[in-house]
């Protein structure tokens, strides 16, 4: 790959998932940053990213220092074309929207990594069936566990909203049908409310899901875990717009509401046929397998830049951690990735204690699995040609602003890396050795984020057999 790629490359990466209010804010990158990133002499750096702005591909901000930003980046944020006459100004704002005060909000669709990838036709189906007249058509989600279903569902809901299908206070309310799954009268009293005294325990009315959701988005996951009578109770809805809670037979109430159903399991089979064939919009969500190289790369370093905003420091990715996190065969789906980016950076964290502002990150850092999978892998090398198309071999990481656009919907409720922080003052304190601490806070680690990813996928709802729901929150 050609330098100026290189340098180019780069800079999109810096903005890829940007919205509109972090753009103004940092104005773009500046050469130094770039060339740290890609490990480049600056002058090269400058002088090529000065060809990209007489190429009209990038737009110079006469800051100081003088910062650079990819001229579609800024044409995606903005909904409108660029005038390529002004490929410098003093200031990004002074031109973004047309020169209005209110900024248009980004496409939140055009936003996600693989937008014009692997999810192109998802998305168009997604658009589609949001704009059908008159009121939107109701979708099913396909795709294996941890592929980003729920992640795809609040993007629809942001579409609405942003094409002004939905009003700006509408609803968007998720139900895990799998929660109740052992209980199918507390999965019903859920989803569709109940009458005071419909059965044992229901001291006084509720109001269900579909009756909190109407006038926007009612997003069911799992839904292959609904029971048949729950199924024609939904399809009921869709049909006549009408539905009763539990124990009610003589009061119709009605609901507005636009479905999102998700599942991992074969429809057909899964499925009554008379509620399939009134969901008719069905859109597969492509598991981490069938994204393209580029994307997984683009995936693994947004998460990267996560853990580089909960650290606080900047992160030094070497070629080979890349390698093994994308093309490790323990895991198939984002949720999982995510899971072992977390552990590596954890081990990095603990592995370069004393370092202020840089987390190097090398193969030492993987763990024992992954680092066996990628140690014993013959075709290391062919890959290792293949991802440095699009990163050097040391990929510096920054910390970054993160937003509600882009941030992740599941994200830990605590600080692992200040958790780590404080084991190891507590343990140097006790008397024991850096080896002996260091085995301990890793062994920690695994549990941690194992058993939170174990969590997330739906397998700890034993309680809901038995306990009710007040009870659990």
């Amino acid at each position: 790959m050609k330098r100026i790629d290189k340098v180019y490359n780069q800079l999109l990466s810096n903005f890829q998932e940007f919205t509109e209010v972090e753009l103004l804010h940092k104005q773009g990158s500046s050469a130094i940053e770039i060339a740290e990133q890609l490990d480049l002499e600056r002058s090269n750096v400058s002088l090529e990213l000065n060809k990209l702005v007489r190429m009209q591909k990038v737009i110079k901000i006469k800051m100081f220092p003088v910062r650079y930003v990819p001229l579609e980046i800024v044409e995606i944020i903005c909904r409108q074309k660029w005038d390529t006459n002004k490929m410098e100004v003093e200031k990004l704002e002074q031109l973004s929207n047309g020169g209005k005060e209110e900024a248009l909000p980004a496409n939140p669709f055009e936003l996600m990594i693989g937008a014009t990838g692997s999810l192109k036709k998802s998305i168009s189906q997604a658009k589609a069936a949001v704009l059908y007249p008159p009121n939107g058509l109701h979708m099913l989600l396909l795709g294996p566990t941890g592929s980003g279903k729920s992640l795809f569902a609040k993007r629809i809901y942001q579409f609405a909203l942003y094409s002004e299908r939905l009003k700006t206070d509408a609803p968007f309310i998720t139900f895990n049908c799998a929660d109740y799954y052992h209980n199918p009268q507390l999965l019903l009293s859920q989803l569709f409310g109940h009458k005071q005294g419909s059965f044992t325990g229901a001291t006084e009315s509720k109001v269900g899901l579909v009756e909190q959701a109407n006038e926007g988005i009612l997003f069911m996951d799992e839904v292959h875990r609904l029971p048949p009578e729950g199924q024609e109770m939904l399809f009921y809805l869709i049909d006549q717009g009408t539905y009763n809670r539990l124990g009610e037979t003589d009061h119709k109430r009605t609901s507005k509401v636009l479905i999102i159903c998700a599942t991992t399991e074969n429809p057909g089979s899964a499925l009554l046929q008379t509620f399939l064939r009134r969901i008719p919009m069905t859109i597969h969500i492509p598991s981490l397998e069938e994204r393209s190289l580029k994307e997984k790369i683009r995936l693994t370093t947004f998460l990267l830049e996560q853990e580089a905003k909960r650290i606080n420091k900047k992160l030094s990715v070497h070629i080979d951690v890349l390698n093994a996190l994308i093309h490790t065969e323990k895991f198939g789906n984002v949720g999982q990735l995510k899971s072992n980016v977390q552990l590596v950076c954890a081990h990095g964290f603990l592995n370069n204690l004393d370092s202020k502002h840089m987390v190097e990150l090398t193969v030492r850092d993987l763990p024992d699995d992954i680092k066996r999978d990628w140690i014993s892998n013959s075709k290391n090398m062919e890959r290792s040609k293949k991802i440095s198309e699009y990163v050097n071999l040391k990929t510096i990481i920054s910390p970054v602003m993160e937003s509600q656009e882009i941030k992740m919907e599941e994200d830990v409720s605590f600080n692992l890396y200040q958790l780590i922080e404080e084991k190891v003052d507590v343990l140097t304190k006790e008397g024991l050795s850096q080896e002996d601490i260091n085995q301990y806070i890793l062994t920690d680690i695994h549990l941690n984020v194992r058993s939170f990813f174990n969590q997330k996928n739906g397998q700890s709802s034993n309680l809901m057999k038995f306990v009710e729901d007040d009870v659990i929150q």
